[in-house]
């Protein structure tokens, strides 16, 4: 890991000898605005607060710190006993992950990712990330819990790091602090029931490969347009867009353990009228029955009383990003994923083609000093967006990359741009 200089993040929380800081956008992009809400409350979580609870991650072959809100009227103990021997599904709010670079998992890949994405606009959900230290003496109750919880590869793997941190490894251990990315968690995440696939370590992209989603992605107009357009069908459509940007991200940022790790969130779309014409509307499920903001009435029930139909369908998410930069072992890269894509939304492709314009000084230091990548990562990075741009900038000339993949598009309310696109590059 490279050292951290000292014009790390955009902002930085102190508590006591720890530390939380997030991360600035990548050069010549912005934040998004969400995405800094999440971060900036990221950082408000006190590792010492009495409401805050952790237990270890026992659903994860990376060892890892799950953070909850102790809920009101249950003890530390009974939680720690109770809750924290279950492997998913704990009753408390689940605030948080806490993952150090171990196993596969490696911190600067998890810091990466939600800043590629917001340079490259990508639709797809990247939870929130922060850097953040931890006292030793914090982490050792969840290491007892780990050892008497865990069973295994996953007490293997526990048993690994707990290794790491008794030797005070420079990979877990900075100044006397174990150091890691403190990853948002968000109601609603759960694996994709249908993107959700895996094959043999030796090749684990083989059964998505193979699956009618990817063909979907893989080919041309002719797939598409045996599909009718309507808010019934718009899910398939939304997946396909997934994918290609999956396959994109991923493959710039060397993500080794994507399949099997597909994650995604349940969310609510519909269809209204105005005086501009139809707008498409959606909003995560577990939102739908709380009230919009600045009135009493949920969604669930504005649409009802106006009779206003809607659907609701699984869209990706990419919330496991901790084995990254694995620049031997990209799946992705190696299966020529983005290669084969046929259909992308212009406002990605456009993202692409100018992030990977960016001056290589400017990331290789932005990629070293925020997100603690060494030089040699910093740099495949900032190859493989390049190839990425070059890959999809050929196949937009050759005809072959559709820029259909906007809803908006697919549901006859918006303007196709792939001639425009096609003209211009």
């Amino acid at each position: 890991m490279a050292s951290v200089p000292d014009t790390f993040g955009r902002s930085r929380v102190s508590y006591g000898r720890e530390e939380c800081v997030a991360l600035p956008p990548a050069p010549g992009t912005e934040i998004d605005s969400g995405r800094k809400d999440d971060e900036d409350a990221l950082c408000k979580i006190k590792f010492d607060d009495p409401n805050v609870i952790f237990c270890p991650a026992l659903h994860s072959t990376n060892p890892g710190t799950d953070i909850y809100e102790l809920p009101t009227g249950v003890s530390r103990a009974s939680f720690e006993q109770k809750e924290c021997a279950k492997e998913t599904k704990r009753n408390a709010d689940f605030l948080a992950k806490y993952k150090q670079s171990t196993s596969c998992s490696y911190t600067p890949a998890i810091l990466a990712y939600g800043k590629v994405a917001d340079a490259l606009k990508i639709h797809v959900d990247v939870p929130a990330v922060v850097y953040r230290t931890m006292e030793q003496a914090t982490h050792k109750g969840v290491e007892k819990m780990a050892g008497v919880y865990a069973h295994g590869l996953i007490k293997q793997t526990w048993a690994g790091l707990v290794s790491k941190i008794a030797a005070s490894s420079p990979k877990v251990i900075k100044d006397g602090l174990l150091y890691g990315a403190m990853v948002d968690h968000k109601g609603g995440i759960d694996h994709h029931p249908t993107l959700n696939q895996r094959g043999p370590d030796s090749n684990p992209a083989a059964p998505f490969l193979a699956s009618s989603t990817w063909a979907m992605a893989t080919k041309g107009s002719e797939i598409r347009s045996q599909i009718p357009p309507s808010l019934k069908t718009l899910g398939q459509m939304m997946a396909v867009r997934d994918v290609g940007e999956m396959a994109i991200i991923d493959h710039i940022l060397a993500q080794q353990d994507r399949f099997g790790n597909v994650a995604k969130k349940e969310k609510i779309f519909w269809l209204e009228q105005t005086a501009a014409g139809q707008k498409l509307h959606s909003v995560k499920a577990t939102k739908a029955n709380k009230p919009i903001d600045g009135t009493n009435q949920t969604t669930m029930q504005y649409l009802n009383a106006n009779h206003i139909p809607y659907v609701q369908f699984p869209v990706m998410v990419l919330a496991d990003n901790d084995c990254g930069l694995r620049q031997n072992s990209n799946v992705v890269q190696k299966n020529n994923m983005v290669q084969h894509l046929r259909h992308i939304s212009s406002s990605v492709y456009k993202h692409v083609q100018s992030f990977a314009k960016t001056n290589p000084d400017d990331l290789l230091e932005y990629f070293q000093n925020q997100t603690l990548m060494t030089s040699d990562e910093a740099k495949g990075v900032i190859a493989r967006l390049q190839e990425v741009a070059s890959i999809l900038k050929k196949n937009c000339d050759n005809g072959t990359l559709l820029f259909d993949s906007e809803p908006e598009i697919f549901l006859g309310i918006g303007a196709n741009p792939t001639k425009e696109l096609r003209i211009t590059g």
